[in-house]
């Protein structure tokens, strides 16, 4: 490991050189090196071209800086925590993604937000919202969560059942997301949770990760939040996603939720699994469904019947399954994956493995052979397509 005089100095060396050194997506420990022109002609055709997701804004920093103390102020935020007078519109930066080094995955830092203390805490109350509202998702908030999930889903199985499995992936789940989407499925989880949960309020520790609970509290260092609040913070967020390019363009994003955002996560994850509730109420009225989803990963299962497997039948009940996030602005795409004869208890958990959403974790271990016997090869892939024209 590079001292970090070393690092210091390789980075001044490659800026002598007109060099631009970044991390590769999902891979730290491996780095892209490209010159000065063609980063920035990344950036640019990341944000300056791209005129539907981001739009140049003609106010200052310090205009909006102001602005946002403003609005802090009147909306008497003082109770939840501090603005910080220090801090600073957030700026933009792209890694290559791994897959594809001409790709570039779009980050947007809010480290020194002045309402970073409070909106880092809005966003871990909507993820811990989502698993205590207990309605019906995809969602996995921890990848060991699947093995548990697919051995409950094997006792419905029979043998002779049939089923279809195929692998998704949510196309720009955070910056593809329409605002009034975001807003629509916060505001739906938040009912649900009034009506499930013994309080209007929750507090949170500003300290510790996991410290969360229903109800108020007095101690130090915890946040009550009442859940009429909560909203107003996403609105506030999404409103005002400011950032700058370089030291003289500020531009504003206007469909989407950044990466680096403090309540993207939840949002996003409150888009997916509202999405996902009604989705399930309309394929499970023709089929048992299996479905797990981690992040913008999904792994699906359809147990469907003999006359159910014919192509016009199987097409009309995948659509629910590709199209349920085109209100929000999203695609669903279907990764390509591999699925053996089930003549081996394996074969499944092969399938599995092999496709983006297995290898995310290597800690993740295999379901037992009993899950896997019961799995077959997947339908023709024509119902498929058509499902999703």
């Amino acid at each position: 490991m590079p001292s970090l005089e070393a690092c210091i100095a390789l980075k001044h060396a490659l800026a002598e050189e007109q060099l631009v050194c970044m991390p590769l997506d999902r891979d730290p420990h491996r780095t892209v090196l490209c010159t000065r022109a063609a980063y920035v002609h990344r950036l640019k055709t990341l944000f300056v071209d791209d005129t539907t997701h981001y739009e140049v804004c003609t106010a200052t920093p310090a205009t909006i800086e102001a602005r946002w103390r403003e609005m802090f102020d009147a909306a008497g935020w003082r109770r939840y925590g501090h603005f910080d007078a220090r801090g600073s519109v957030g700026y933009a930066y792209c890694f290559a993604k791994a897959k594809n080094l001409a790709k570039s995955r779009v980050i947007v830092s809010c480290a020194k937000h002045p309402l970073r203390s409070i909106l880092h805490l809005v966003g871990r109350v909507l993820i811990q919202l989502l698993l205590r509202s207990a309605f019906p998702s995809f969602n996995l908030y921890s990848l060991q969560e699947f093995t548990a999930r697919l051995e409950e889903y094997s006792q419905t199985v029979d043998p002779s059942d049939s089923l279809f499995g195929l692998y998704t992936d949510v196309e720009e789940m955070y910056t593809g997301m329409k605002h009034g989407a975001i807003l629509d499925a916060v505001a739906f989880v938040l009912e649900l949770c009034k009506a499930a949960l013994r309080s209007p309020y929750v507090s949170v520790a500003k300290q510790h990760r996991g410290a969360f609970h229903v109800g108020q509290s007095r101690a130090k260092g915890v946040a009550t939040f009442h859940l009429d609040d909560l909203l107003p913070f996403v609105r506030f967020e999404l409103e005002n996603l400011c950032f700058t390019l370089g030291p003289e363009v500020l531009l504003r994003q206007v469909i989407g939720a950044p990466m680096g955002g403090f309540t993207s996560p939840g949002c996003a994850q409150c888009v997916a699994a509202v999405a996902e509730y009604r989705c399930m109420r309309l394929v499970l009225a023709s089929s048992r469904l299996f479905a797990a989803r981690y992040m913008d990963d999904t792994f699906c299962v359809l147990n469907i019947t003999a006359t159910q497997r014919c192509s016009a039948t199987l097409s009309e009940m995948l659509h629910p399954l590709l199209h349920m996030f085109a209100d929000s602005g999203l695609e669903v795409e279907v990764e390509p994956a591999l699925w053996a004869p089930c003549c081996h208890p394996a074969s499944l958990w092969a399938a599995v493995s092999s496709a983006p959403f297995g290898t995310r974790t290597p800690t993740l271990r295999p379901p037992a052979p009993s899950v896997c016997a019961a799995f077959c090869r997947a339908s023709p892939r024509r119902a498929l397509l058509s499902a999703r024209s």
